[in-house]
């Protein structure tokens, strides 16, 4: 259920970075790929500006700890 959960989220385009962070942690033992594909390249390829987005004056560190953390979490997964 919580797999279908997942990739449903992920289907609809508005995952956000907190969204792939918990479930690419959620589901890194399932040795899957489905999840890791769709994301690096629906979101990480073709939706990046709408994920990360600029950075904002004053909102640097958020933005670069989002970053960090997306990408960190999909490597290490």
């Amino acid at each position: 259920m919580l797999y279908k959960v997942a990739g449903d989220n992920l289907d609809s385009g508005k995952t956000t970075c907190e969204d792939i962070h918990n479930i690419m942690q959620g589901h890194r033992f399932r040795k899957s790929r489905d999840f890791y594909w769709k994301i690096t390249k629906g979101y990480f390829l073709k939706d990046k500006a709408r994920l990360f987005g600029a950075p904002v004056v004053g909102n640097e560190k958020e933005w670069a700890d989002n970053l960090v953390d997306t990408f960190y979490s999909v490597a290490s997964n």
